[in-house]
């Protein structure tokens, strides 16, 4: 028996019968499959997507039946608007944690060259790789830890997003939220990475019999 035919004798229907059946097409189905959340109404198995009919989100999505084609029409176009402000939405959000990523870069610009500064005093202060190992050491340890941040907020920011178009507030609010997250995730990092730092630093002394 094929996936197809099991996913029929358990009531489910193909992704491409769903969009017929809410007036999408396969691709504007598809879509909803990179949604966090994702839709309950999608159902796995093996390695195929299908569509539960009975999810009660699903029914909301189907148009009653109607005499007047251009109502039905109607009702196909502000689902695919819905669909596109729901894009836009997520590509500002992302477009803005971009922006906080290239200033955390420019960060690291600046602190190279006071790297170098370092160097060519190196005589005076402190060995060039120990200069190396507190600056640059612990700036890439936070540039690896920024550059990962948006893989693990994605999915709370993702149900911000969704909660503020369910409740529909406004873009300015949603970005506050969002950028809250951002600040949080920020603010955690350069805490840890500061500690981490602080801790190597008093172990060095310590081994040198610096008070």
């Amino acid at each position: 028996m094929t996936i197809t035919e099991q996913a029929v004798e358990k009531g489910f229907i193909t992704i491409a019968d769903a969009g017929l059946l809410a007036g999408m097409s396969v691709q504007g189905m598809r879509k909803k499959l990179k949604d966090i959340p994702k839709p309950v109404y999608f159902v796995k198995l093996s390695n195929r997507y299908f569509v539960n009919p009975e999810d009660p989100l699903f029914k909301i999505m189907v148009p009653a039946k109607k005499n007047n084609t251009l109502s039905e029409l109607d009702n196909i176009n502000k689902s695919e608007l819905q669909d596109d402000l729901n894009d836009l939405k997520i590509k500002s959000v992302n477009a803005k944690l971009l922006q906080e990523v290239q200033k955390w870069e420019l960060n690291k610009y600046e602190l190279e060259k006071k790297r170098v500064e370092l160097q060519q005093q190196a005589g005076d202060i402190i060995e060039t790789p120990l200069a190396e190992f507190l600056f640059v050491g612990y700036l890439e340890k936070a540039n690896r830890e920024l550059l990962a941040m948006p893989k693990r907020i994605i999915r709370e920011i993702g149900l911000i997003i969704k909660d503020g178009i369910y409740t529909k507030e406004d873009e300015k609010k949603i970005t506050d939220k969002t950028m809250k997250v951002v600040a949080r995730e920020i603010e955690v990092i350069l805490r840890d990475v500061k500690k981490q730092q602080k801790k190597d630093i008093k172990n060095w002394r310590e081994n040198l019999g610096i008070n």
